[in-house]
């Protein structure tokens, strides 16, 4: 295992790591945030002195083996704990990812624009690239005194996508694309501590109509995906076509429906997991298949590296 800790741009890994307990990492499908929290102990009281740091601070976190680390990106700081007892003295960091700036509130309002220009735009505010491939029209959309975070979070929740930030990098792509994308990882059950598999019928549907009014047009859009019954009846806003309302019909049924096999692992610390991300199980009989990580958590502590997962079937 191998860990990296930079301080407000300042390499401290050697000097950070000899106090360090344990570090996790937090990060969620179609979150805002990712999450820090930073555990040392303070057996010399260096943390309640000098060494005590100051909300909106920033440190930047690596994580892997020797073969490939990761880094996991910038992380502010917003929340500081000091304890103590018997055993000793600790301080617990919490940080999140992200810059300053994306959670400054503003007052923007769009019309009749391709959602691509708009998200470019917000994200161009930031020195954001985008990865993904982005469709369809924003009637009209407004951002009251709003971040640029939320607003995106908003507009990929209304309009079928999925959004999250790495780093430099804005990733905004609809479910099929993720669905379609290759495994990063096989995991065979000989590789895993501990595994939980769920299964469930309700909540689930074997069809979808969506239903949108075209501003251009005064016409009333409906597509549909699946056959069969229950129904799962929708409207949305910004549909240009017949065939984008299918288009939407058809994503909004897969997320719905794409919680149905869920499943949960803890297996030894692997940097290459995260939220987004396909993987692919062997050797779990009924269970095998195609998995979109929706949430990973990376521990690190005195006695090694872990990683936990929970994913959905494709």
């Amino acid at each position: 295992m191998r860990l990296e800790l930079e301080y407000e741009g300042v390499e401290a890994t050697r000097v950070l790591s000899e106090r360090l307990l344990s570090v996790g990492i937090t990060e969620r499908f179609n979150e805002q945030l990712s999450e820090a929290r930073l555990v040392f102990e303070d057996s010399d009281g260096r943390w309640r002195g000098s060494w005590f740091p100051k909300a909106e601070e920033r440190l930047r976190l690596k994580l892997g083996n020797n073969e490939q680390v990761r880094d996991f990106g910038l992380y502010r700081i917003y929340e500081v704990n000091y304890t103590g007892d018997r055993s000793g003295e600790r301080i617990e960091i919490l940080a999140v990812s992200g810059m300053e700036r994306l959670y400054e509130k503003r007052w923007a309002s769009y019309r009749q624009q391709p959602l691509k220009a708009v998200v470019e735009t917000v994200a161009g505010r930031h020195g954001l690239r985008i990865i993904g491939e982005i469709g369809g029209t924003l009637a009209f959309e407004a951002q009251r005194n709003e971040s640029d975070m939320a607003f995106l979070h908003r507009l990929a929740k209304r309009y079928g996508y999925i959004m999250k930030m790495e780093g430099s990098e804005l990733i905004f792509t609809s479910h099929s694309q993720i669905d379609d994308s290759p495994a990063v990882a096989t995991i065979r059950r000989g590789d895993v501590k501990s595994y939980q598999f769920s299964d469930k019928a309700i909540g689930t549907y074997k069809r979808c109509v969506v239903r949108g009014f075209n501003a251009k047009t005064r016409q009333v859009l409906e597509g549909t995906a699946g056959t069969g019954e229950p129904v799962l009846y929708a409207v949305e806003s910004g549909i240009d076509s017949t065939s984008e309302a299918t288009e939407r019909a058809r994503e909004r049924l897969k997320e719905t429906n794409r919680k149905k096999t869920h499943c949960e692992l803890t297996l030894p610390g692997d940097s290459r997991l995260l939220s987004g991300m396909t993987i692919e199980l062997n050797g779990f009989g009924v269970f095998d298949g195609k998995y979109v990580v929706e949430q990973t958590q990376h521990q690190v502590e005195r006695s090694g590296y872990e990683t936990s997962l929970e994913g959905v079937r494709t």
